[in-house]
């Protein structure tokens, strides 16, 4: 018997800052809220999965958002290579080529201006799954990242998930034909 997900319409990163004026922020903000969401890139006419991720309550859904944009606007995490000056994705954690960029107060804000760039371009869409127990979030989400094939994730993305399961996708706003993902199995929407 197919999983089924419900996908909330998609949001800007920075939606978590709407919780005193959304329901879905002040719900996703309770605690132990958790569920699974992805980040979806679009520039011109390119459309990507770029990542997959889970919140398995503690943290939220919510505080999983704050992380990831204040990670990005940080540096620690990955720039797309399209986001980027030149053709290379910056990658946290490259010594020493990146000290030169982390040092010079000039190309530090061009990094700083490609993470908020990748921001913008960005689409989450949450789905909570508040009656799913941590090990069973760990198991959809595998599953997604096997199946989806997120363009900026590699863990999940090389061999098959232990526990296969079938997933029907409900309300999968993120789900396009235009997609460049290389999806592993057949994707259900409806």
């Amino acid at each position: 018997m197919a999983l089924e997900i419900y996908w909330e319409e998609g949001r800007h990163p920075f939606w978590f800052l709407e919780a005193p004026a959304n329901e879905l922020a002040r719900h996703c903000a309770k605690e132990g809220v958790r569920g699974v969401y992805m980040w979806v890139c679009s520039i011109g006419n390119r459309c990507w999965i770029d990542y997959i991720g889970k919140a398995t309550g503690s943290p939220t859904l919510i505080r999983r958002q704050q992380e990831h944009v204040e990670n990005q606007l940080g540096l620690r995490y990955r720039i797309p290579k399209e986001f980027m000056p030149g053709d290379e994705d910056w990658v946290p954690g490259v010594y020493p080529k990146n000290t030169e960029w982390l040092l010079d107060p000039h190309k530090r804000a061009v990094l700083i201006d490609a993470a908020r760039t990748y921001l913008d371009a960005s689409t989450v869409f949450l789905a909570p799954q508040p009656e799913m127990s941590s090990q069973e979030l760990r198991v959809l989400e595998r599953n997604l990242l096997w199946d989806l094939q997120p363009l900026g994730t590699t863990p999940g993305t090389k061999t098959p998930p232990k526990e296969q399961q079938d997933i029907v996708h409900v309300n999968a706003g993120w789900y396009s034909e235009a997609l460049e993902n290389k999806f592993r199995r057949e994707i259900q929407v409806r």
